[in-house]
């Protein structure tokens, strides 16, 4: 099996030059892989299934059209699009996977996958918060009010949440290197794959390696490849 992980796209309708990217991305670099799986915040905000985003069609054709042509799509939740659901999925012909962590086999080789928010052990202001979005009352009060009232919302809670993390120390805003041993050596897999936090790399652990995905932009991103051979970081465009 070859694999391609992506997250943290943002996908806006004031970024078009990022959708146009990520849409020539699944035109030309996926159309050989077996799966395509995307760990969360695909949009910068998701108010609920019910949001047309008619802006995001061409994205979302790309998507429809790899997954026709027999490329397996996965959807994991970000900290950013939780309500994704499956609606949104059926839309788009996806696996939507609505648990934190997953297991994938390449052959032997095992990669243990997720967002990577819960990772951020030390910011435990962001974790409550977290807390309270995920649960079933804060998600079902959200959803009954009008979709201008949830974009708006929405909104706000974003622009806190870029104060609030513009004035925290940046190793509280990572992710724990003990707490992602803990949860590799946990899984038995080779290597942990993550995006969330914006800052692509290649970790070695005790027990395996740590690979952390690239935010989306204008100009490129780095995204992750797993197969037979392991995980590799790769940068789209190349050389980017």
């Amino acid at each position: 099996m070859r694999a391609i992980l992506i997250s943290d796209l943002h996908l806006h309708a004031d970024l078009p030059d990022t959708q146009a990217l990520a849409v020539r991305f699944l035109r030309e670099s996926i159309p050989d892989a077996d799966a395509l799986y995307i760990l969360g915040d695909l949009f910068d905000a998701w108010v609920g299934d019910d949001d047309p985003v008619t802006w995001a069609q061409p994205f979302l054709d790309a998507v429809t059209n790899l997954s026709n042509s027999g490329t397996q799509v996965h959807l994991m939740h970000g900290n950013r699009d939780f309500l994704l659901g499956d609606a949104f999925a059926q839309r788009v012909s996806a696996t939507l996977h609505t648990d934190d962590e997953l297991l994938i086999h390449a052959g032997d080789r095992r990669a243990l996958i997720m967002h990577g928010d819960t990772l951020c052990t030390d910011d435990t202001e962001y974790l409550a918060a977290r807390e309270i979005v995920r649960g079933a009352q804060w998600q079902r009060d959200f959803l009954k009010k009008s979709l201008i009232e949830r974009h708006a919302e929405a909104a706000q809670l974003r622009e806190k949440s870029r104060a609030i993390t513009a004035s925290k120390d940046l190793e509280l805003t990572d992710a724990n290197p003990a707490a992602c041993a803990q949860v590799l050596d946990r899984s038995g897999a080779d290597v942990l794959i993550h995006g969330h936090t914006h800052r692509p790399a290649v970790h070695d652990c005790a027990k395996g390696q740590r690979v952390v995905l690239g935010e989306w932009l204008a100009h490129g991103t780095q995204f992750a490849e797993f197969d037979t051979n392991g995980a590799r970081l790769l940068s789209w465009p190349g050389g980017s």
